[in-house]
Parts: C-alpha cells; structure tokens; sequence
C-alpha cells in the first residue's frame, strides 16, 4: 500500500523500517544454515565429524555477531521510527471529491488492484526459472510469493478458500526459500573452505 500512504509515511520512515527488515537477514540466515547442520551431524561419518564441528563453532559465532549487530540496529532505530511512525499514521490529509466514483479507492478496490498485480509478478518470476540454479530467480519469486500472500492474509477468512490459497502460497514460499538457502549457504561453505 506504499503508494496510498506516501502522503502519509516519509519517506525517511520507509528507509528506517527497510534498513531495520534487512538488518535481521544475516542472523535469521545463520539460523536456519545452524539448524540444518545439527540435523545433518548425525548422518556423517565420523571422519566429516571434525569438519561439521569446525563449520557449526564458525556459524555459531557468526550468528552471535549478526545477533549482536541486529540487536544494536534495533535499539538504535526502533524508537525513533516508532514514534514518528506513531505521528504519521494518527491523523493524515486526505481529499474527498463530491462529484466522483469513490468505488476506486476503497479498500477492497485498492486490495484487489494490488492482488492482480502482485499476482501477475509472481507469475512472471515463477517463468523466470529454469532450474536449480537460478538463484536470483527464485530468490525473486520467493519474495512475491510472500508479497502476494502478506496482501491476501488480512482477507483469507472472509473468502472462499481463502485459507488455502494462503497455505498453498506459504507452501511455495517455504519451499523456494529452502532453495534459497542451500544458495546462500553453499556460498559461506565456499568462504569457509580457504
């Protein structure tokens, strides 16, 4: 809804609450490569044993860093962005046109204007790929298959399947994000290997 609220949002705001989102990547990342290793320690033998140790010590630390770093940003930002996003969306300006068709500009008008949209760049993201290896891609897809299903959420139980079109999006979402992270994790497995 970023363009129904620019009046509203600055644009500043929006720049905290991206730089805030993208400062839980790292830890959230390391998390899930974590899980995996300790879920793959007990099918390796024991001469890839000291290997998975080395690895899982290596993420563990850098986990704590990222944590850390998430952490300080958070402290830093949040309370600033809170309390002028607190002000920004209390009370904003708005027009009212008597002599014309407000049909447009309700909610569901908007909602499903940006539905059709976000549907269609699934789409074509999902067209984009060709296998495994199209990583960005399917890191693309992933990301309008959540877009897609943040906007339908708020909906889903006043619609007929709802429920199940967001189970089959969160499915997909899931799905390609696996994808997504045995990518991001083969690259800190290449860094790591020197």
């Amino acid at each position: 809804y970023r363009k129904h609220l620019r009046s509203t949002v600055s644009r500043r705001s929006l720049r905290q609450l991206r730089r805030l989102a993208r400062g839980t990547n790292k830890s959230r990342d390391l998390e899930v490569h974590l899980a995996w290793l300790v879920e793959q320690r007990d099918r390796v033998g024991d001469a890839e044993q000291p290997g998975v140790s080395w690895i899982l010590g290596r993420l563990t630390e850098a986990k704590r860093r990222g944590w850390e770093e998430m952490l300080q940003l958070d402290r830093k930002l949040f309370p600033k962005v809170h309390d002028r996003l607190v002000v920004q969306l209390s009370a904003f300006p708005t027009t009212i046109r008597l002599d014309s068709d407000l049909r447009g500009r309700s909610t569901a008008a908007v909602t499903a204007s940006r539905v059709r949209a976000a549907s269609r760049r699934l789409r074509s993201r999902l067209l984009e790929i060709y296998g495994y290896s199209s990583a960005t891609a399917i890191h693309r897809a992933r990301i309008a298959a959540k877009h897609l299903r943040y906007l339908l959420e708020p909906f889903a139980a006043g619609v007929p399947e709802g429920d199940g079109v967001i189970d089959r999006l969160k499915g997909l979402q899931d799905a390609l994000g696996d994808v997504h992270d045995a990518h991001v994790f083969l690259a800190e497995l290449r860094e790591s290997l020197p």
